[in-house]
């Protein structure tokens, strides 16, 4: 396990992903190994019914039918990633000892599935294993084209995903659903919800809480979502596919002159590379969006290692804030930025005309 760094080993401890196993692939021996809040989590993966009051080795024995019969329908729901993860793991015979480029977040996905659990197997370090009932029917579905696609759109819509809500922060799920109908991707209920629950909110970038999809990275998440919960500020705008895979690749952000502005003075000021400028950009936008505090942001930008030398850099700091503050679409305005919003309350308002009869002059 040299090869994992210690943030990942503690990350994989913490995660019950360290356990000493021995060599036996049955199903039962695989599930006997968990705790009864991972068998728990099986259970409502799979939305088992009628067993919440089983005890743990009835529980067990309960999941070891139902993951095989499940196996179609939880495969439905892989992104490209884990599907090649199951691949490759199926190729060596559901065994696969290189585990160093599966984030931890997808071996618990994976076992929470039923489709693949880690240990640390003797003279092998950390090993990845489908237990043997499920390695021959996972070997004939994955050779089926017509999954392979859903796969591939399973991965278009949590990246057009994952960027609306970056760009957003906060979307209802029934709204986030009509956003992706609109760009013309075909999604459907309630394959949709099961994966923004499972993969989706599994890959470190969105969590699902009460219908409501949020972006995992904003800071006081749960405070936020609270505020805005009790408002009712969403915020929606048209976005295209387009804008959408623009805002999922690049910055998550409308790329205007006021942002680029900002992203090169994070990187020649305060030397930064292009990824942490990058990283830091999308903090001030959510700082924008989400009336984080400013003690908080402080502490952030400390943390970060972003310290304002003086007035002046503190006042330069400030001005392309403040730009980049004009030319960011906020939540507050519905989706519109503060330039647009100051333009459109510029405009002279139209009265509506009077009626003939009230006009000076006119006649009975």
């Amino acid at each position: 396990m040299e090869l994992f760094d210690h943030d990942m080993l503690e990350e994989l401890a913490e995660g019950g992903l360290l356990r000493n196993m021995v060599a036996d692939t049955s199903l039962a021996y695989q599930l006997n190994r968990l705790s009864k809040a991972e068998l728990v989590e099986i259970r409502q993966q799979l939305d088992l019914k009628g067993v919440s009051k089983l005890s743990k080795q009835q529980l067990a024995e309960a999941l070891q039918q139902a993951i095989v019969e499940a196996l179609p329908a939880q495969l439905q729901l892989l992104d490209e990633l884990t599907y090649e993860d199951l691949q490759a793991l199926v190729k060596r015979r559901g065994l696969l000892k290189d585990l160093a480029v599966i984030p931890p977040t997808t071996l618990v996905l994976l076992r929470r599935m039923g489709l693949a659990f880690t240990g640390v197997l003797a003279d092998q370090g950390l090993v990845l294993i489908m237990p043997r009932e499920v390695l021959q029917p996972c070997r004939q579905l994955l050779k089926d084209e017509a999954l392979r696609k859903t796969v591939m759109n399973n991965q278009k819509v949590l990246l057009v995903c994952r960027g609306l809500v970056a760009y957003y922060g906060a979307v209802p799920v029934g709204q986030l659903l009509q956003m992706i109908e609109a760009m013309g991707i075909a999604v459907s209920e309630p394959h949709f919800s099961n994966l923004l629950r499972t993969v989706g909110a599994s890959n470190g970038y969105i969590d699902y809480i009460d219908d409501i999809v949020c972006d995992k990275r904003v800071i006081f998440m749960e405070e936020i979502l609270a505020e805005h919960l009790s408002k009712k500020e969403y915020g929606f705008y048209p976005v295209s596919l387009e804008q959408a895979l623009m805002a999922a690749q690049q910055v998550y952000i409308d790329w205007t002159d006021a942002h680029r502005q900002l992203f090169d003075y994070l990187l020649d000021e305060h030397q930064l590379d292009e990824e942490e400028a990058a990283e830091e950009l999308m903090f001030l936008v959510f700082v924008l969006n989400n009336r984080v505090p400013i003690p908080s942001f402080l502490q952030r930008l400390d943390e970060r290692k972003i310290r304002l030398r003086g007035f002046a850099d503190t006042i330069e700091f400030l001005t392309l804030l403040e730009d980049a503050y004009q030319h960011t679409r906020l939540w507050c305005y519905q989706g519109y930025t503060p330039a647009e919003m100051q333009a459109l309350m510029s405009r002279p308002r139209l009265r509506v005309l009077p009626s003939l009869a009230e006009c000076p002059g006119s006649s009975e």
